[in-house]
């Protein structure tokens, strides 16, 4: 049995990619989406990347491949929501959240351990730092429909910062990802408080 679940991973790599944690970036530092939720095919790729998860044994491999995971759902929700598709937006929130949850848990395994997590936070949060930037961008340019679903990821992308952060132990380096997250929360703030007064002068 697991010699045909290796077989079939190795199927599906040759299919929709290598699944690795090596990401190809664009301008945005977000990898190229490949397949996305509106394809009849995306199916393959989610299973592709559960089996792919489940033989990435070690909790510290777990969570750079789950966190490569998690820049590829973002630039798969940033494509969907500029082409206004909805339903395959929030599919693609709904994958990034997993993958972010993923992260967190395999860190707080880490750290239980007593291993030294900071690296691995610092580049949660290089990368959710990203994905808000990302996503205001994103909210400026997409239509009025697809806004919400925009301040939803970014609610996801500072949650999954924040919970990083309560892994990290050094004084230094906790205050500055702090200050960090205090900005990505004034920024969403900024865009709740823009589209509530859009809402008002309609």
């Amino acid at each position: 049995m697991k010699k045909k679940l290796i077989a079939l991973v190795l199927i599906l790599s040759l299919f929709l990619g290598s699944g690795g944690v090596i990401l190809a970036q664009n301008n945005d530092q977000l990898p190229d989406p490949g397949l996305t939720p509106d394809s009849p095919f995306y199916f393959l790729k989610m299973w592709r990347e559960r089996i792919v998860m489940f033989f990435t044994f070690s909790s510290q491999s777990k969570v750079e491949r789950a966190l490569s995971y998690a820049q590829e759902k973002m630039a798969e929700f940033k494509l969907m929501a500029q082409k206004n598709k909805m339903k395959a937006t929030e599919k693609a929130k709904r994958e990034y959240e997993n993958y972010l949850d993923k992260v967190n848990e395999n860190i707080e395994k880490l750290r239980t351990r007593g291993k030294n997590v900071e690296e691995l936070v610092t580049k949660v949060s290089e990368a959710t730092f990203k994905h808000e930037e990302v996503l205001q961008k994103v909210y400026e340019k997409v239509p009025d429909s697809a806004k919400e679903a925009i301040l939803k990821a970014m609610e996801v992308s500072t949650k999954g910062h924040e919970r990083a952060l309560e892994a990290i132990s050094g004084a230094k380096k906790k205050i500055e990802l702090e200050e960090r997250n205090k900005e990505m929360l004034r920024n969403l703030e900024n865009l709740k408080e823009r589209l509530r007064i859009q809402k008002r002068s309609e």
